[in-house]
């Protein structure tokens, strides 16, 4: 019994010894692994905050090469429109001036044709009061003995609408016969279809006709020994019936061979 108690004991110390290691061992290990996490942390933030900063500073870079750019291209702009304007004045100014000048021109033109047709119109006007005392009616002296004995202005207006009358018919005439013409042209066109059309359409028959007549003939041929029978159903149908060679054909063939 002392033996297996000093065994047992001295298991159990055993034991002990190796839970107290072990215990030591993870403890080690886990410190270690903390260790190592916060130092894992601290790098990613270290790493984290070099971009962060890298990325503002670049952020930066390019927004005041932005403002830079964007306050050139408003000094250009400005520039750009003054220069524009100063040319573009002098040129609405030039083209003002010449379109002053022309309107001129055209007004002057105007003005003087105005007047010249307003003098004609008064030149008119004074020799129609001038010749009112003549007593005259398209040149002629209305009050003269030859047109109240010949009465020409009579005969002249009746005459005018004689032609006139026998132009309006001359037209009418034209036009009719144009329309009539066409009339004509539509109907032989018609007429042409139509014949046309009634010449297919008997092809069409007759060869129908044909085709079922032929397929009947050949059926009678089929059924049928007799030879003069045959030679005369293809004889209605317009064939010639094929003639078969002759046995002396056949010898003077084979002996010319």
């Amino acid at each position: 019994e002392a033996n297996l108690l000093a065994s047992i004991e001295a298991k159990r110390q055993s034991l002990e010894e190796r839970l107290e290691a072990r215990r030591q061992e993870v403890e080690e290990d886990c410190r270690r692994k903390a260790e190592e996490g916060q130092a894992k942390f601290q790098e990613r933030q270290v790493r984290i905050y070099a971009q962060t900063q890298d990325w503002v500073e670049k952020k930066l870079d390019d927004h005041s090469k932005f403002q830079e750019h964007h306050r050139n291209s408003v000094q250009g702009g400005k520039d750009f429109m003054k220069a524009r304007s100063k040319s573009m004045g002098d040129l609405t100014k030039k083209a003002q001036e010449k379109w002053k000048s022309n309107y001129d021109k055209l007004m002057s033109n105007k003005n003087q044709d105005n007047n010249d047709l307003m003098q004609k119109h008064e030149n008119a006007r004074i020799r129609t009061e001038e010749r009112m005392g003549l007593k005259l009616k398209c040149a002629n002296d209305v009050h003269s003995f030859h047109e109240t004995k010949h009465k020409t202005w009579g005969e002249l207006q009746r005459r005018r609408i004689t032609e006139y009358k026998n132009q309006q018919d001359a037209y009418v005439q034209a036009l009719a016969i144009k329309v009539a013409e066409g009339q004509a042209k539509a109907k032989a066109q018609y007429d042409g279809q139509m014949e046309m059309r009634n010449r297919r359409q008997q092809i069409g028959k007759e060869t129908l006709a044909l085709n079922d007549r032929a397929k009947e003939g050949f059926l009678r041929i089929k059924a049928e020994p007799d030879e003069r029978k045959i030679v005369k159903v293809m004889s209605e149908l317009g064939f010639n019936m094929p003639k078969l060679p002759d046995e002396d054909d056949e010898g003077h063939e084979e002996e010319k061979k």
